[in-house]
């Protein structure tokens, strides 16, 4: 059951990849990311957070396929020292572009609101 949950997760983390390539490229949605700050493309600060999404949720996949016994075969402290490191910088990213963590709950755009989970 932990290797299913592990390659839905996976499945999932690829998608938001190609997501958040598909925005770097230049995709129109906009308004499905980011709170719909921008109706059309990204902006290229924009697109930087971006790509700096890819390598935290890239790390945060291996460190869940390596709890679940996947590919890598990490020890249990370097799985928790990349989930902190992940998460450190999840929240410094926040706080330095001054986006809270009730923002896109706050979104105006219409788009946007059907993603959300909470």
């Amino acid at each position: 059951m932990t290797h299913i949950a592990a390659n839905l997760y996976l499945l999932i983390i690829a998608a938001t990849i190609l997501f958040q390539l598909c925005l770097i490229a230049g995709a129109p949605w906009g308004r499905y990311t980011q709170g719909g700050q921008h109706e059309s493309k990204l902006p290229t600060q924009n697109r930087i957070s971006a790509a700096v999404s890819i390598f935290i949720v890239l790390a945060m996949a291996a460190a869940v396929t390596s709890a679940a016994g996947l590919w890598p075969r990490w020890t249990a402290w370097v799985v928790l020292a990349l989930q902190m490191l992940s998460t450190g910088m999840n929240w410094i990213a926040q706080r330095a572009l001054g986006v809270g963590t009730n923002h896109n709950r706050d979104a105006r755009a219409r788009p946007d609101r059907p993603l959300q989970l909470t």
